[in-house]
């Protein structure tokens, strides 16, 4: 008998496994990191010798189908200061400035001071615009994963509460702020509370 519910438990922990589903599908590359290879980056994007990049762990998560919607970002990626050849870049690309150029958002630690910081890198035809969008903080105080945003399409994003702001190229979400390209610059919205 005792056989008999062991076997059953196991059946059934077993069956549930199989019903798993790969939570991490909805983090695609591009939107949440990128990979080292990219030939941009490997090409060369400036961002000087006194920084280096920050790369992310991709974690494998399996869970329910209805659990899925309910995974973030940070279930899924764990920030790296050292370089792994597995880890993706902690960054992502979109066309910001909606010219058909690729744009960056690179997240860089400071050698010296040991912060870090995110820098956006426009597609310009001499090479990249490099724009620092926060100031740069411990990474214990924003342990934020960057994710580029395909622009919505009617243009229009909305913000907290509802706002609504015209959009001309996709946008970057870190931490509480979205940024999005208006005139000749990013703008910055609260976006979570």
């Amino acid at each position: 008998m005792k056989n008999v519910i062991i076997s059953c438990i196991f059946l059934l922990a077993s069956s549930s496994y199989l019903h798993a589903e790969d939570c991490t599908k909805q983090f695609t590359i591009g939107e949440f990191g990128i990979p080292q290879s990219d030939s941009v980056v490997v090409s060369g994007l400036h961002y000087g010798k006194q920084y280096e990049p920050v790369y992310m762990e991709r974690r494998e998560v399996k869970e329910k189908p209805e659990v899925c919607p309910d995974v973030y970002a940070f279930d899924v990626f764990q920030l790296k200061l050292k370089r792994e050849n597995r880890f993706l870049l902690a960054a992502c690309y979109g066309d910001l400035n909606s010219d058909g150029k690729r744009d960056y958002a690179l997240l860089l630690r400071n050698i010296a001071d040991e912060t870090i910081e995110l820098r956006v890198f426009i597609h310009t035809p001499d090479g990249y615009r490099i724009i620092p969008v926060q100031k740069p903080v411990a990474l214990k105080d924003a342990p934020f994963i960057p994710q580029c945003i395909r622009k919505p399409l009617d243009g229009t994003f909305v913000g907290l509460e509802e706002q609504k702001y015209k959009v001309t190229g996709d946008l970057i979400r870190y931490g509480w702020y979205t940024y999005f390209w208006e005139g000749n610059g990013l703008r910055e919205i609260l976006t979570s509370d």
